[in-house]
């Protein structure tokens, strides 16, 4: 049977809303857990980058079974001393004190020697697997309703078909006049309609409105759509009222004083809590158009990886800040952190060193998106192009090496950093 009514269900949320249960939201990865780019896949991996893997020997939750042979061919995943359990992640303690995470139970390991994976980079002995980061696997969900990437919730959290994020209310539908629902309001939250015969599924279940909607609702709070949200990755509903929250199931790390802030460009970019702009420093390549859109480029891993910190020079800073990372901070999630000659830890994100920009005044100022610098000539492929020269004797442009030639001109440029 279902719910006996919207009314009912709303009263339940309004009395349930001061503790905070509208806050669905597991942490995607804790301290000293990264995700890396394998392939068409995320996978976890150690604050140093190395991929992370679960073994079969561990039968017992949280337990490790990884002894003496084992460990020195498998490094836990460490986790800070200060860490602490929290949502899907658990820890094992080891020896000498020593504390593992653990996701679900099991306990993920680097591996140390060479001889454990092969050449193309699968684990030897075939009882150790790739611990990918796969959270929509894990959520039973009906037709109709995803796990989706949403930009401006920082997180994974539920969408319908369209790609629109799920919200619930914090506050009493029924007594507060500056909410609308109602197909007068220039902007508004509709319900999620589910079909007549629609039944529970995992932790979604059905509820009959007074008006003939059966709604869904996940966890007992019905869930609706705002129709201001019209692209992909948006989330303004929350922005006009906080009391609505977006259905977040898996929130992304986002360093202190770091959060994601909408811009001139009706889009979302990264910023500090200040409201400057984050920056970047890439070079430019014709793959590079659209990297200011929604869903555009955020250039490429192995090219961020290759400029590092070196690509903002003792000229360069005296107009763009580093993002400092605190003494303390530990890598999680899309996050990094270097260290800078000077001593400073930067942090990195998506393997891009980041920045603020001095010609930045207010909050929302984006001055330094776009800024592009002449470096010099082309060198032919393979990302470097500060020296060199293009083999005239080929009759097909490509350097010596037998690489084509990047196309057009010599330049970096910086641009706001996307979620």
């Amino acid at each position: 049977m279902r719910a006996a009514s919207f009314l009912l269900a709303i009263s339940t949320l309004a009395g349930a809303a001061h503790a905070a249960t509208v806050d669905f939201a597991h942490v995607a990865t804790p301290p000293g857990i990264t995700l890396n780019s394998n392939g068409a896949r995320l996978t976890y991996a150690d604050a140093k980058g190395s991929t992370l893997y679960t073994f079969d020997g561990d039968t017992a939750p949280n337990t490790s079974a990884c002894i003496a042979d084992c460990a020195a061919a498998w490094s836990p995943a460490r986790a800070p001393a200060r860490a602490k359990a929290a949502g899907d992640w658990t820890l094992v303690k080891r020896e000498k004190g020593v504390q593992q995470w653990a996701f679900r139970g099991k306990p993920l390991y680097a591996p140390i020697k060479d001889g454990a994976i092969d050449p193309k980079g699968q684990p030897i002995d075939k009882a150790w697997h790739v611990a990918a980061f796969e959270p929509a696997k894990n959520v039973a969900t009906p037709i109709g309703i995803k796990v989706s990437d949403v930009l401006g919730a920082g997180g994974l959290a539920l969408t319908n078909e369209q790609g629109q994020p799920l919200y619930v209310f914090s506050g009493d539908l029924r007594r507060d006049k500056n909410t609308c629902t109602s197909t007068t309001c220039p902007n508004r939250w509709l319900p999620l309609a589910a079909a007549q015969i629609a039944r529970p599924v995992g932790d979604f279940t059905v509820i009959d409105r007074d008006d003939g909607v059966v709604q869904w609702a996940y966890k007992g709070h019905p869930l609706y759509v705002f129709d201001g949200d019209t692209q992909p990755g948006d989330a303004f509903g929350s922005s006009i009222d906080q009391r609505w929250r977006v259905v977040v199931l898996y929130q992304y790390f986002m360093p202190p004083g770091v959060s994601i802030r909408r811009n001139h460009f009706d889009g979302y970019n990264l910023a500090t809590d200040t409201g400057l702009t984050i920056y970047q420093r890439d070079r430019f390549r014709t793959v590079n158009g659209g990297h200011s859109l929604r869903l555009g480029s955020r250039g490429s891993s192995d090219l961020g990886k290759l400029l590092g910190t070196a690509a903002c020079d003792a000229a360069c800073l005296k107009t763009w800040r580093p993002l400092v990372a605190p003494a303390n901070a530990e890598p999680s999630g899309m996050w990094d952190i270097a260290v800078r000659a000077d001593g400073t830890r930067q942090w990195i994100y998506r393997d891009y060193a980041v920045y603020t920009y001095m010609g930045d005044s207010k909050p929302g100022d984006m001055n330094g998106n776009d800024q592009y610098d002449l470096v010099g000539r082309y060198t032919g492929g393979n990302d470097a192009f500060f020296a060199g020269e293009r083999d005239p004797k080929s009759p097909t442009g490509t350097t010596a090496g037998g690489r084509l030639p990047p196309m057009g001109a010599p330049a970096m440029f910086w641009h706001a950093v996307l979620p």
